[in-house]
């Protein structure tokens, strides 16, 4: 889409004054940011009038706006949560993102069901459960968890493997499970378990322990000793773990502790939750600035003037926090409930009174839109004597000597959480770098005409003709992006024809895209044969101008008079001469230099290509050789058999069945399964002693 600058102002001049969030979009009609507004009309029009006074990171914005959309609210306090939750689904790149750098993990929790149960997982989705998290390890999640399965008697496999299991497993016996599988289980005292797990996960520790031995005592009145006894070892367990906590800072507080360290281009924060006075969690993230979105819908031109100085820096400092500090109590708003007290640790004094009122509205909207009841008012206090006089108010009974000792800990803790907030903004500067002379490098290299921000490449697995398949890996801005991934199987084709192959997939893949969703450049594994195959698909299509670079296979040569084998270095094939119609006539074959930014990038992405192709291609051989084995099956026709896999797409799954569940489910005789579960059985034995054996 090719948006004119008079367009977009003559949008914006019809736009709504109402309050609402607006949607900036580029040329391929993705996501560049998501803003607020009390006034959208006359935020909007500040984009494209007056360019003299946007900074350096709000110019580049409104260079790449192609169109924008809007969204009404009705109220301001509505936009705030609208626009975090926009933020979270679309990650746009000049927004402050949520960003930690890996797949940090969580302990999930979902009352909803029947039969609940903790489990950890490595991506939290937004499906109603509730998550515990991130924890800074695996090792951190499993001792939780140690102590929750082995002391909390809650189902510990998946509801589906509880449906099939003939008999009560080991954990029963053990005392670690109720068996509600096959034994009679008292839902309410389930819940009952569920919800101890579920405080104890949210840091409320004592009282846990204080639940619990009521608990104990009432059990011990009424004479039955086995439950006692059971929770008497959920309250050891509970005190294990609140002996084990790293900090503890001797008061009962509930209270969120967020250290920031200003960088040039980016900053970084530390963020610690205590609970009941203990250390329960501490994350660090880093971002880029955000784009300047504070609202100036009525300044005056001497207000205007004033902020192009330090005043500018400093809310632009203050909002991009903001920014990052909404999208974390977002993420964690269905987790636990939200702390009544949230202290900005900034020394550099860039957190303003403005934020700290916005960010105290944002909370409580948060508290009411997910736990649908007031909850209590969220303080939101700057420095650590202010936190101090915050904690001081609330706690008169307080000696002097435990008073010292309170603000010497939280003094040390402070310290600590911004050495912290340092090295993850160092940590990531180096990183951002990195991949950014990534792509620079392949640029240079290429001496393409715009950076390959988006970079897509293909590789075609098959063996012998059979069951060919392509892969389509993406990496933005030199990461892979796994949302784009694609896998194609080859139809037209029935023999080996890696060039037909291609073209399918350059058919298949190009077949309704428009110029708004184009790659920078593609990425062929092959040499000047695919990649004129490739381009003579393009050319067909019209997009002649799309990049297009061929991997050639690196050559190895071996020497009779020498033990050793010369392999070259890795060649990318480039097309230097095309003709009227756009079909290359000379090519230009380029050595990539071991260690390079471009070698690191290229191979990236071919062997991330060949990775997923070949991963297919065994899934679907393997697929195929499983249904292959329930031809020679005696009784079990074409029509019984397609009876069979609608029930069970993959035969293994039978073997968890019981015979007469699956007779009855697919409709095929008894003694038929009984022979199909033979082969079956039959075949798992063979594959279960060639893995076992040695090589």
């Amino acid at each position: 889409m090719n948006v004119s600058l008079e367009s977009l102002r003559q949008k914006a001049r019809l736009a709504p004054e109402g309050p609402g969030i607006y949607i900036h979009r580029d040329h391929r009609r993705e996501v560049l940011y998501v803003g607020k507004a009390r006034n959208l009309r006359n935020r909007l029009k500040s984009y494209f009038y007056g360019s003299d006074r946007l900074n350096e990171r709000l110019r580049q914005l409104v260079a790449r706006i192609a169109d924008f959309d809007i969204v009404l609210t009705q109220s301001e306090s509505e936009s705030l949560v609208l626009e975090a939750q926009f933020i979270k689904s679309h990650q746009p790149p000049f927004n402050v993102l949520l960003r930690d750098g890996k797949a940090y993990p969580y302990v999930r929790i979902d009352p909803r069901e029947e039969w609940a149960t903790a489990r950890m997982v490595r991506r939290r989705q937004e499906d109603g459960a509730l998550y515990f998290g991130p924890y800074p390890s695996g090792a951190g999640v499993f001792g939780v968890l140690g102590v929750v399965r082995k002391f909390f008697p809650l189902i510990k496999c998946s509801p589906r493997t509880m449906k099939t299991i003939p008999r009560p497993c080991n954990y029963f016996h053990m005392r670690q499970c109720l068996a509600p599988c096959h034994m009679p289980v008292d839902p309410k005292a389930y819940k009952l378990h569920v919800e101890s797990v579920i405080a104890l996960l949210r840091g409320q520790i004592t009282t846990v322990r204080a639940n619990l031995h009521q608990h104990m005592l009432a059990a011990s009145l009424a004479e039955d000793f086995e439950q006692a006894a059971v929770y008497r070892d959920q309250i050891k367990a509970v005190e294990g773990l609140l002996q084990a906590q790293s900090v503890d800072l001797g008061f009962a507080i509930d209270a969120d502790l967020v250290s920031v360290f200003w960088g040039v281009d980016r900053f970084a924060v530390s963020i610690a939750g205590m609970r009941q006075g203990k250390l329960v969690s501490s994350n660090a993230y880093s971002s880029l600035y955000a784009v300047d979105d504070s609202d100036e819908d009525g300044a005056s031109e001497e207000t205007l003037s004033l902020s192009k100085h330090t005043d500018l820096q400093l809310r632009h400092r203050s909002l991009s926090l903001e920014s990052l500090l909404r999208m974390y109590y977002l993420n964690d708003a269905r987790g636990a409930d939200l702390v009544p007290l949230v202290c900005i640790l900034d020394r550099q004094g860039h957190w303003t009174a403005a934020s700290s009122q916005s960010f105290s509205t944002y909370l409580q909207g948060l508290a009411q839109a997910y736990f649908r009841q007031e909850q209590q008012p969220q303080s939101v206090v700057v420095g650590l004597a202010d936190c101090l006089a915050t904690i001081r108010s609330q706690r008169t009974k307080i000696g002097a000597r435990a008073w010292k000792a309170f603000t010497q800990d939280l003094e040390r803790l402070s310290e600590s959480l911004y050495d912290t907030a340092r090295q993850k903004y160092q940590q990531d500067k180096l990183v951002g770098t990195q991949h950014e002379q990534l792509v620079l490098g392949l640029q240079s290299f290429l001496s393409l005409k715009v950076e390959p921000a988006w970079v897509e490449c293909f590789d075609i697995s098959t063996f012998q003709g059979s069951e060919t398949v392509a892969s389509q890996v993406v990496f933005r801005d030199g990461r892979p992006h796994r949302k784009g991934y694609r896998r194609y199987i080859i139809r037209s084709l029935e023999t080996q024809d890696d060039f037909g192959s291609l073209r399918e997939v350059m058919r298949r893949r190009f077949r309704d895209v428009t110029l708004s969703a184009l790659p920078d450049l593609l990425l062929v594994d092959g040499g000047e044969p695919q990649l004129r195959e490739v381009r003579r698909v393009l050319v067909g299509m019209g997009l002649q101008d799309l990049a297009v670079v061929g991997i050639a296979k690196s050559r190895t040569r071996a020497s009779f008079v020498s033990d050793t084998l010369d392999q070259s270095c890795e060649r990318l094939v480039v097309i230097s001469g095309s003709d009227a119609e756009g079909m290359p006539v000379s090519y230009e074959t380029k050595t990539l230099r071991v260690g390079s930014p471009e070698y690191r990038l290229v191979t990236q992405l071919r062997n991330e290509a060949h990775r997923f192709a070949i991963t297919f291609h065994r899934e679907r051989r393997s697929k195929k050789s499983l249904r292959g084995l329930l031809d020679d099956v005696p009784g079990l026709g074409p029509k019984r058999k397609r009876q069979l896999l609608l029930v069970f797409p993959s035969p293994l799954e039978m073997l968890t069945e019981e015979p007469q569940v699956i007779c009855q489910r697919s409709g095929v005789p008894l003694a038929v399964i009984e022979q199909v579960l033979r082969v079956l059985r039959e075949h798992k034995a063979v594959q279960r002693a060639s893995s076992d054996t040695p090589v």
